[in-house]
């Protein structure tokens, strides 16, 4: 139960991270478009599924953690265009970002899959 707590509580705070560092006033992101920024998405969403698809108790909860976490990173997305698209910079929709976040997810519900992560 306590672990369960414990990766619950550090997906949460990951995710208040995330999204606080995707809003930071110092935009735009100064390695947008590299490989790392590539390998950042990956990675934090990868960590972020690691993180939260151990608490599945069944298939269909793996499923609707793995939607709900495509759904934070569209809409992280898409609040990332509503704030700097609408109001400063005109930055376009970065499908690519979302894309790699998939990646990241992906690659974590594969190892979740074929290493049975369990709490």
């Amino acid at each position: 139960m306590l672990k369960k707590a414990v990766l619950g509580g550090t997906a949460i705070l990951l995710l208040a991270a995330l999204f606080y560092l995707s809003l930071r006033r110092n935009w735009p992101y100064p390695n947008g478009g590299t490989i790392a920024h590539r390998v950042d998405h990956v990675g934090a969403f990868g960590v972020l599924a690691l993180l939260l698809l151990p608490l599945a108790r069944s298939r269909r909860e793996t499923w609707l953690i793995t939607a709900a976490i495509f759904c934070i990173a569209c809409a992280m997305e898409l609040l990332q265009y509503h704030v700097f698209h609408l109001h400063r910079e005109r930055q376009p929709l970065e499908w690519w970002d979302i894309r790699d976040d998939t990646v990241g997810l992906l690659l974590a519900l594969l190892a979740a899959r074929f290493t049975r992560l369990r709490t």
